[in-house]
């Protein structure tokens, strides 16, 4: 397999405090998953930090950032003035009391924010800023912050306070993680509608924990994840959790029946010439893995795996309609096997 050789870079990873115990809505249940980012970023070899790390010299930093040329004081924002005389600070507000500003409006912000206000208060933002740039100075190369649609809006300011000290939007993440969205079968209506959330031990009346952390993945984080309660188990056609494990008992029984998975590894599946052009299709998936993770982790995008696998089982199910135990369809079942269970246990975390 082609190995994809990247940097290691230490990364200040903050996940949602939220565990499934205590979860008590779909927002809370999603982000409860969100420790498989870990998984995919230290299979990478980075190196993650998740411990908090509090800020220090505030004072000192303060006065550095009041000369920074994305920060003024002023008594009204830059967006206010507008509508003043130019030299209204000078004249008509001269005498008002003054806060300090960041330009936030400069990086997609709908306006300047205050850092401290006129009485000496300083703001929530500025102590975030701080300790995010603290960490990034002196510690991380990067860091990624997950929160829950509750922080829509303040992660627009922070990301622009962060830009306004010159970070780029890779070097600080700020994802707002979007809930299930669960629907199910109206009988007298004989459509799928929308019903209220479930707490999670309602949900695990209806499906394994495996398939809620699978359709969780399964749909960006930043996106809404739609989730019919009604067809979990019912249509394999229809479900692709339920095709993949399918898949994957086909793949055992295989594995049994042919004691492929006591295949010796001597031989390169790229350098076979295949008889189908499945397994041809199966090979070059199994060689794009390490890609597909790489930009997994990259993007902070677990449902690249999910699709990778569904890609996998697709074309593997086809395959295993025209299997014959020879020695090189035992080796490209044992590495099909042996992928999958990588992809499925060791980073998504389902068993």
């Amino acid at each position: 397999m082609i190995q994809t050789i990247t940097k290691t870079q230490n990364i200040y990873l903050s996940l949602p405090e939220t565990s499934l115990e205590k979860a008590t809505s779909s927002v809370e249940i999603r982000c409860a998953f969100t420790s498989v980012l870990q998984k995919l970023l230290e299979r990478q070899g980075n190196n993650i930090i998740t411990t908090p790390l509090n800020p220090s010299n505030s004072a000192e930093f303060l006065s550095t950032f009041k000369t920074h040329p994305s920060v003024y004081q002023a008594s009204v924002s830059r967006q206010l003035a507008v509508d003043l005389p130019p030299n209204a600070e000078e004249t008509l507000l001269k005498d008002e009391p003054k806060d300090w500003f960041i330009k936030t409006a400069d990086y997609d912000d709908e306006c300047d924010r205050v850092l401290q206000h006129r009485d000496g208060e300083l703001t929530q933002l500025f102590a975030d800023v701080n300790r995010y740039h603290q960490i990034l100075q002196q510690h991380c190369d990067r860091v990624i912050l997950l929160r829950s649609p509750s922080y829509t809006g303040y992660d627009r300011q922070l990301t622009s306070a962060m830009q306004c000290l010159g970070y780029s939007p890779q070097q600080f993440q700020f994802i707002i993680v979007q809930p299930l969205k669960l629907y199910a079968f109206h009988k007298p209506s004989q459509q799928v509608q929308p019903i209220p959330d479930l707490l999670p031990q309602e949900l695990l009346k209806a499906m394994s924990l495996n398939e809620l952390k699978w359709h969780s993945f399964h749909t960006p984080l930043t996106s809404v994840a739609p989730l019919n309660i009604s067809s979990i188990g019912q249509s394999k056609n229809n479900n692709s959790y339920d095709r993949i494990s399918q898949f994957g008992l086909n793949c055992s029984r295989l594995l049994q029946e042919t004691q492929a998975e006591n295949t010796i590894f001597k031989v390169s599946l790229e350098d076979i010439t295949w008889k189908y052009s499945l397994a041809t299709q199966i090979v070059d998936l199994l060689t794009a893995t390490p890609q597909i993770i790489q930009q997994s982790a990259d993007e902070l995008a677990p449902h690249l795996i999910c699709k990778h696998i569904e890609k996998i089982c697709e074309s593997g199910d086809r395959w295993l309609n025209v299997f014959d135990s020879t020695p090189d369809n035992c080796l490209l079942l044992a590495t099909t096997h042996k992928i999958l269970k990588d992809l499925w246990v060791n980073i998504l975390g389902l068993q």
